[in-house]
C-alpha cells in the first residue's frame, strides 16, 4: 500500500517537474515572440507616420501621439509621449524629448531598434515634410532588414527553448527517479 501511494507521488512530481520546464520554455520563447511583434509594430508605426506627414500633412507632435495611440505597444508608448513632450507649447524638440523618453523605456527596448530611433528623431522636425519622408523611408528600410535577419533566428531560439524546457525538465525527472 505504501508501495503504491509511494509511486503515485514519484508521477504527480515528475508531472509538475516536466510541467514546470515547459512552462519555462515556452516564457522564454514568449518573449521572442513578443520582440517580433514589437518588430511588427515599429515597421507599422513607420508607415502610419509617413502617411500622416505625407498625406494628411499633420504637424509633427499631433502625428506623433496619433501614430502611437494607433499601434500601440511600447514603440507606440514612446512615440505617443514623444509626441505629447514635443510643439510649442512644451518647448522641446523632438530630439530633446525622445532622449527623456528613452530614459522612461531605458532597458525595454532593443538596443537596435534605440538606435534606429534615435537616428530617425535626428532628422524629423528639421526639413519639410517631403525629407521627412524620405527619411522615414531610409529608417522603414533598414527596419526591415534588420527584422529580416532576426526573424528567423528569433524563430529557431523560441523553438530550441520551447524543446530545451520540456527536455531538460525530462531528463531532471530521470535522474531524481
Amino acid at each position: 500500500m505504501i508501495g503504491l501511494s509511494l509511486s503515485v507521488v514519484k508521477i504527480l512530481g515528475s508531472g509538475a517537474v516536466i510541467a514546470a520546464g515547459g512552462l519555462l520554455g515556452y516564457s522564454m520563447a514568449g518573449q521572442l515572440d513578443q520582440e517580433l511583434l514589437e518588430m511588427n509594430r515599429f515597421e507599422s508605426l513607420l508607415l502610419s507616420l509617413r502617411a500622416e506627414i505625407s498625406y494628411a500633412l499633420l504637424p509633427l507632435p499631433k502625428a506623433l501621439r496619433k501614430c502611437g495611440d494607433r499601434v500601440g505597444g511600447m514603440v507606440g508608448q514612446a512615440f505617443q509621449s514623444v509626441g505629447i513632450r514635443t510643439g510649442p507649447a512644451s518647448r522641446m524638440t523632438p530630439e530633446e524629448a525622445l532622449s527623456q523618453v528613452l530614459d522612461d523605456f531605458s532597458g525595454k527596448m532593443p538596443q537596435y531598434q534605440v538606435a534606429l530611433i534615435k537616428d530617425l528623431f535626428r532628422n524629423l522636425g528639421t526639413s519639410g515634410h517631403k525629407e521627412q519622408v524620405a527619411y522615414i523611408d531610409a529608417v522603414l528600410d533598414s527596419a526591415k532588414s534588420q527584422k529580416r535577419f532576426l526573424e528567423d533566428s528569433y524563430r529557431k531560439k523560441a523553438k530550441v527553448y520551447r524543446y530545451l524546457g520540456v527536455l531538460g525538465a525530462t531528463c531532471v525527472v530521470i535522474v531524481l527517479l
